[in-house]
C-alpha cells in the first residue's frame, strides 16, 4: 500500500481529523482499501473531498466527509 504523500492529502487529512476524530479514522480506512486493492491509484482532493483516479488519470471515485457521514462515491 502506497498512500499519497502529498501535502494537499495530509492536509486535508489534517483538517478532518481537527474537526471529527470519527469521520477521519473511516476515510484513511476508506483510503487504506482502496490503495490495498489497486496499488497504482493516485489521489488528490477535488470537489471537497479525496478523488482516486488510475494511472490514465480517469477518476474512478472519492471519499468525501460531510456534516452527519462519510460516503464513497464511484465516478
Amino acid at each position: 500500500m502506497n498512500l499519497s504523500e502529498s501535502k494537499e492529502i495530509r492536509d486535508f487529512s489534517e483538517e478532518i481529523l481537527t474537526t471529527d476524530e470519527e469521520k477521519s479514522s473511516i476515510l484513511k480506512e476508506l483510503r487504506e482499501m482502496v490503495f490495498t486493492n489497486f496499488e497504482e491509484t493516485n489521489e488528490k482532493t477535488m470537489y471537497g473531498g479525496i478523488m482516486f483516479s488510475n494511472q490514465r488519470d480517469e477518476n474512478r471515485g472519492g471519499v468525501f466527509a460531510y456534516k452527519n457521514h462519510v460516503s464513497f462515491e464511484f465516478t
